[in-house]
C-alpha cells in the first residue's frame, strides 16, 4: 500500500500538509445525466501552526490573493501524483488548535480555508503547466474549473 504526503505552496513558502478536503461537483437531472456545468468548493488545509506569520498574514487581509498549489506526493519516492492549484486565491478561515500531548495527531495545527476562482488539478505533475502546441490536435492539459460549489456564488 501506497503512503502519500502533500505540501502547500504559497508566497515563496512550503508547509507540510496534515489534512486537505476539496471536492468538484456537478447536478444531474432526474435520470442522473449531467445538467450543469461541473464546479468546486472551498479547499480547507490543515497544517502544523508554522513559525512564520505568512498565511496568518494572508487570512487577516480580506483583499489579499496569492496564487499557489497543494502538491501531493508518493511517499516512496516523492513522485508527484497529483497538484490542485490556483492563480489567485484568498485565505477567508484560520483557524488554530492546540491539544496538550496530541503529538501523534499535531499538537498545535491551523486550518485553512481557501476560495478561488478557478482550481486547476493536475495528475501526476505540479501545476506549472505548458500548454501543447497549437499544431497539436491532442488535449494534454490539466482539468480547470471555474467558479465556486453550488450555493457560494
Amino acid at each position: 500500500m501506497a503512503s502519500f504526503s502533500a505540501e502547500l505552496m504559497v508566497a515563496g513558502h512550503t508547509y507540510l500538509v496534515r489534512l486537505a478536503t476539496y471536492e468538484f461537483t456537478q447536478a444531474a437531472d432526474l435520470r442522473g445525466r449531467a445538467s450543469a456545468k461541473v464546479r468546486h468548493g472551498l479547499l480547507h488545509l490543515t497544517l502544523d501552526v508554522p513559525p512564520d506569520d505568512v498565511l496568518l498574514d494572508w487570512a487577516a487581509q480580506w483583499h489579499k490573493s496569492l496564487p499557489g498549489e497543494v502538491v501531493f506526493f508518493a511517499s516512496d519516492q516523492r513522485t508527484v501524483r497529483e497538484a490542485v492549484g490556483w492563480e489567485a486565491g484568498q485565505c477567508v478561515g484560520y483557524t488554530e488548535e492546540f491539544a496538550a500531548g496530541d503529538a501523534g495527531a499535531g499538537a498545535y495545527v491551523c486550518q485553512l480555508t481557501i476560495t478561488t476562482t478557478g482550481l486547476t488539478l493536475h495528475a501526476g505533475r505540479p501545476s506549472a503547466y505548458v500548454p501543447p502546441a497549437a499544431t497539436s490536435a491532442a488535449h494534454h492539459g490539466p482539468a480547470v474549473v471555474h467558479g465556486q460549489g453550488a450555493g457560494q456564488g
